[in-house]
Parts: structure tokens; C-alpha cells; sequence
């Protein structure tokens, strides 16, 4: 998400998914799929060598992924640079 959040010179979460492009948006959702499909699917994730997370991990990955964001819009904002 932090790379969404660097994406736009406009402090803010207005610029986060605006204007994206088509590859991005499936490169996106293919990462996503690919690190579900890892992670959840025993016989994928035995394959990969991967144990499956805990819900426990998995809402602390959550929470610590949410913080840095909101942490990176605020010092966006408190330090917006130069718009071209």
C-alpha cells in the first residue's frame, strides 16, 4: 500500500487509486491471488514451503501495514514537497 501512497506529489489519500494503470491494477491483484493462494491452499503452501500464518499474524500484519501507512500520509502532510 506505501507504494500506492507515494505514487501522488498531493498530500493525502486522495492520489492513493486515482489515475492507475491497467498493468498496475493486475500486477496487483496477481500478487494478491498469488500470496492468498500460497498461504491459504495447504497443498500450495507445502509445495512453496510455506506455513500457513495464524489469524493472529495475519491481524498483526494488518495493523502494523495500516499504522505505516497512516504514519506515511502524516508525514506526507506535515512535509508536503514541491509539485512540479
Amino acid at each position: 500500500m506505501l507504494i500506492f501512497a507515494c505514487r501522488s506529489p498531493r498530500p493525502g489519500w486522495q492520489g492513493m487509486f486515482t489515475g492507475l494503470l491497467q498493468l498496475t491494477v493486475w500486477v496487483l491483484v496477481g500478487t494478491l491471488a498469488a500470496v492468498t493462494l500460497i498461504t491459504t491452499v495447504p497443498l500450495a503452501a507445502a509445495a512453496s514451503g510455506f506455513a500457513p500464518p495464524s489469524a493472529a499474524n495475519c491481524l498483526i500484519s494488518a495493523a502494523a501495514g495500516a499504522a505505516s501507512l497512516v504514519l506515511f500520509i502524516a508525514a506526507k502532510v506535515a512535509m508536503p514537497s514541491e509539485v512540479k
